[in-house]
């Protein structure tokens, strides 16, 4: 797929999302099928710092996983 080239100075990040695939994964010793999606970060690290935007990161991936805890 064509993008464009961003050339923004006051660009901090950038998420890319992936669509949802169903793929074959190992579950408790067994093959299952499950939805799995890409997920891509990158940041500025003259302004976020790597261990604040690697716990952005995970957070976001545990909302994915678990969408009912966004209304908690």
């Amino acid at each position: 797929m064509p993008y464009e080239e961003l050339n923004e100075e006051s660009l901090v990040g950038l998420l890319g999302v992936g669509r949802s695939l169903q793929k074959p994964i190992v579950k408790d010793g067994q093959v299952v099928i499950r939805e799995m999606m890409t997920l891509s970060l990158t940041g500025d690290h003259q302004v976020v710092d790597g261990t604040v935007a690697a716990s952005f990161f995970r957070r976001l991936q545990r909302l994915i996983e678990r969408p009912s805890k966004l209304f908690v």
